[in-house]
This record gives C-alpha cells, structure tokens and sequence, in this order.
C-alpha cells in the first residue's frame, strides 16, 4: 500500500510520463494482446471499436475520478479485494505462460518471461520507482519497434474489417455492455493504477493516466489488430509451434516481455507494506500453483495429436473481469444514499457474482446472446438492492472529555 504524503507526491513531465508508461505497459495483459483476435474474427473491427474505447477510456478516467487521497483510501479499505484482483491477474498470465505460449512460440519464450520478471524486480529494487519508469519505458519501447517491423512484413493487418464477423449483430450488442462494464469498473481494482494515482500530484496524475492509456497503452492493442491473425484463436495441440517467421520473432520479443513486465509489478504491489501478509502469501502462492498446472495439464499425455479447448479455458479467466470483479466495485465501493450495513452489501455481491458468471458463460462461451439481458438484470437488481438496503447503525457520537 503507498504510503505517499502530500509533501512527497510526484509531480512534474518526467514524472507524467514514467508513470505513462507504468500505468500503459502494466494494463498490457493476456487480454489486450490476445483477445483482439477472436474479437475481430466474432465481431470485426466494430467489435474492437467496442473493446478500445471502454479499455482506454476507463482506465484513463480514474486518473481525473480519483484524488491521491481517494486512492489512498480504497488500498485502505479495500486491501483485500485488491489483493484477490492481483492474484487472480496473476494466475491468469501465469495460466497463459505455462499453457499457450511454449505452443505458439516454443518453449525459450516461457524463459524470457522469467527474466524479464527478474529485470523488472532487479531495477526496482535498485533504482526503486525510476528502475520502474525504465524499465517500462524499455519494454515499450521494444513492442513499439516490433510493431513498426511488423508494418513492414508481409499479412500485417490482415483479417482487419469493418465487416461483422461470425457471431453478428446479436453477439455485438451483448459484447459492448459487457465490455463497456468490465473496463470501466475493474480499473479501481488494480494495485498498480491505485498505487500510481496515490502518488502522484492532481495535475500530474491526469496527465500520466491521460497519455499512459491514450497513448501508451492504445498503441498496444492498436500492435494486437496488426497481427491477430498469427494467432491461431486458441485451439491448438501439445508442444506445437504456431506462429511462423518472421512474426514469431516479432511476438517473441513482445508478448512474453510484456507478460513478465506485468507479473512483476502486480508481484512488488502484493508483497507492498499494508497488502502482504501471511494469508496473502499463501493465496497467492496456491493460486499460481494451479495457474502453472491447468496450463500443463493438457500436455501431459504427449503429442498424441489431441486438441485443447483453448478458447474455453482462456474466457475461464476473462469472464471473471467482466462479472464478479466489476460487480464488486459497483455493489461495494461505489457510493450509496445512505450508509448500507457491509454484510449487506457482501452478500448481495456473493449472489450477483454467483448469478451473474453463468449467464456471461452462456452468452460467451455457449453463444446465446439473449443472455446478457438476465445477467445485466441481476446485476441491476443487485444494484438498487445495495442502494435502498438496510440502514448501517448510526455511530455512537464521541463523547466529549469532562471539564
């Protein structure tokens, strides 16, 4: 947890564009540079319009919704729920590393994450938050040098159309609320964003997420449209190679560079002053033990040929942030009219969470569009339930010292 004070916040360009670069290279996840592609191949360019706009333009608004102290607050109050919202990052990259990258790029892609993990947490620990600003600033500027090589290689852009693509209009219009509500809300989550927003001055704060999401980061997922259809949307066999030269180069020094980049960052942001503890620890460990295993898991028979359901297991991880991630900051951070008991509210969360994951598997997994009019009505119910909820008991007035 930041423990930043007014007198000791960063301000000033160089401090804008270090945390530009943080906020933009660690918001770089297996989402952004992955799931473009099967949202062109389901929706077209329309269905990325769809992905973009919320991504960037949520993120960059927590920069001017919250104050330093605002954020201060919710690592104070929300510690836990931060922390889950790490680990469960975590084991989803960490899930991809042991699972999807040695089958596009080969097995020396799982051994540049590790040391770029290393790389991050060495500059840190030396140079603490400047080591940081560089290091970021390097790993975009290598992504942003094989996007420009991968302007000029042959198929860049291909797949690339306005046209709407396999699931229609239909599954467009269940896409947008949802990815609308997604990025929007899990922003408030993210220990790093928290941590970079309590550190920073007002003025300087807004500028580092304004040019950290509109510049930085929208020219990752701007690199993702370039080269999607590389990819060979998830389904794949054991122990095989999928990307061809010379993109497998390309990827080789993007994908697995930012993924390193992002686990350790959320890693230095779990083990921070106020976050760490024991029962942290221990979570966290155990989440990324069966991360690493359900990755390995379909390859343990050998190259017998058999398929993995890569796309299913890869939205396993991806539904969670756009049904019970988000529903806890609407249920549970977001203001009421008047103070709601947090049992409540806890409960009404656990529920639309439950309620919710389901319907959002139906609607992006089992394709019934029509779905998402239940799960956006419970999480509308769960809403108005938390607002006109039962009344917190009033605090006891402070009784005042004897004369």
């Amino acid at each position: 947890m930041s423990t930043a004070t007014p007198s000791t916040l960063h301000s000033g360009p160089r401090a804008a564009l270090g945390f530009a670069t943080y906020l933009g290279t660690s918001w770089t996840w297996v989402i952004g540079m992955l799931f473009p592609a099967l949202v062109l191949r389901d929706y077209g360019l329309w269905g990325f319009v769809a992905f973009a706009v919320p991504n960037v333009v949520g993120a960059a608004a927590m920069g001017f919704v919250l104050t330093p102290e605002r954020a201060r607050s919710i690592l104070e109050k929300h510690r836990t729920a931060c922390a889950w919202f790490s680990m469960v990052t975590m084991a989803f990259h960490l899930f991809v590393v042991a699972w999807l990258l040695p089958a596009l790029l080969g097995h020396w892609s799982v051994g540049i994450v590790v040391l770029t993990v290393g790389a991050c947490l060495i500059a840190k620990k030396f140079w603490g938050v400047k080591g940081m600003w560089l290091a970021s600033a390097l790993v975009w500027g290598l992504s942003m040098a094989m996007f420009a090589k991968g302007t000029q290689t042959p198929g860049a852009w291909t797949g690339a159309t306005w046209e709407i693509g396999r699931l229609g209009k239909p599954g467009l219009w269940a896409f947008i609320p949802a990815s609308a509500l997604g990025f929007a809300l899990c922003p408030y989550l993210d220990l790093t964003f928290l941590k970079a927003r309590a550190e920073t001055e007002k003025n300087t704060g807004r500028w580092a997420f304004g040019l950290g999401f509109g510049v930085v980061f929208f020219a990752m997922i701007f690199f993702t449209v370039q080269y999607a259809h590389t990819l060979p949307l998830f389904e794949w066999k054991p122990y095989q190679v999928f990307v061809a030269a010379p993109w497998r180069g390309i990827l080789m020094a993007h994908l697995p560079v930012q993924i390193g980049l992002t686990l350790a960052w959320h890693n230095l942001e779990l083990a921070a002053p106020g976050v760490r503890n024991g029962k942290i620890s221990l979570l966290a460990g155990i989440f990324c033990i069966i991360a690493l295993l359900l990755g390995i898991m379909p390859c343990i028979d050998g190259c017998d040929g058999g398929s993995v359901p890569g796309e299913a297991a890869y939205r396993f991880f991806l539904l969670l942030y756009g049904t019970a991630l988000p529903a806890y900051v609407l249920l549970k951070m977001i203001p009421t009219r008047a103070p709601v008991r947090e049992r409540f509210k806890t409960w009404v969360f656990a529920l639309a969470a439950l309620l919710s994951y389901p319907l959002a598997w139906g609607v992006f997994v089992l394709n019934h569009p029509w779905l998402i009019l239940p799960c956006a009505g419970v999480l509308a119910v769960a809403f108005l339930a938390v607002q006109f909820g039962p009344k917190a008991a009033a605090e006891a007035p402070t009784p005042k010292p004897e004369a």
